[in-house]
C-alpha cells in the first residue's frame, strides 16, 4: 500500500485499513505463526500472491477513523474492532489496577478491545502484538497477558494523531460477543 514511502520497516495504520477493505486479511493458518522477518519480507517485497487470494475471501466492508475516547466508546459497543496507530510508548508494566503508564515514543500499530466509561478510571484496553511475556504486573478482571488499560485522556491523544481505525464488515467472520466491555 506503501509504495516504498516508508524508508526502513512498518506501515501507516491509514494504508492497513485500505488494505483490509481493498484486500482483506489472512487466517494464521494461511500465513504461519507471527515471525518478524516474514512481516519485514512482506513490507518490502509484497504479499505473496497465494496468501493476497485467500485475503480476498476476509475483506471489510467499511473503515472509518476513530478520532475521540467517546468514538471508540461508541465502536466498540457495536462490535466493531479498532487499530490504534500512533507514536505513544507505555511502560509494559501495569499498575494494581491493571493500568500501563504512558512512558516513551513508538511507532506501532495496536488494537482497542474494551473500555469502561465510568468509575475512577475511564479507559480503554489496549492489547498489544508482541506477546505474552512482554507485558508484566497484576491482570484483574482477567486482563489478556498481552494488555492493559489506559486512561481515556491518553487514549484522546492517542486518537488526536488520527491514524487509528474502526473496521466493519468483516467479511467470513461470524459476529461474536465481545469480552471487554465494561
Amino acid at each position: 500500500m506503501g509504495h516504498g514511502r516508508l524508508r526502513g520497516e512498518g506501515s501507516i495504520g491509514a494504508w492497513a485499513a485500505k488494505w483490509c477493505k481493498e484486500f482483506g486479511v489472512a487466517r494464521e493458518e494461511d500465513v504461519g505463526t507471527y515471525d518478524v522477518e516474514r512481516c519485514r519480507q512482506f513490507g518490502s517485497r509484497g504479499v505473496p500472491d497465494d496468501i493476497e487470494k485467500k485475503c480476498a475471501d476476509h475483506k471489510m466492508s467499511d473503515t472509518t477513523m476513530v478520532t475521540t475516547f467517546e468514538e471508540a466508546c461508541k465502536a466498540l459497543a457495536s462490535g466493531y474492532g479498532i487499530s490504534i496507530c500512533s507514536g505513544q510508548g507505555f511502560s509494559m508494566r501495569r499498575d494494581a489496577e491493571g493500568f500501563a503508564s504512558p512512558r516513551g515514543h513508538w511507532a506501532h500499530c495496536m488494537s482497542l478491545i474494551g473500555y469502561r466509561k465510568g468509575g475512577k478510571r475511564p479507559g480503554c484496553v489496549i492489547v498489544n502484538s508482541w506477546g505474552s511475556d512482554t507485558t508484566t504486573g497484576p491482570q484483574p478482571d482477567g486482563l489478556p497477558a498481552s494488555a492493559w488499560w489506559c486512561e481515556a485522556d491518553v487514549i484522546n491523544r492517542i486518537l488526536r494523531e488520527k491514524d487509528s481505525w474502526a473496521f466493519s464488515g468483516f467479511a467470513g467472520f461470524p459476529a461474536r460477543k465481545l469480552n471487554w466491555l465494561i
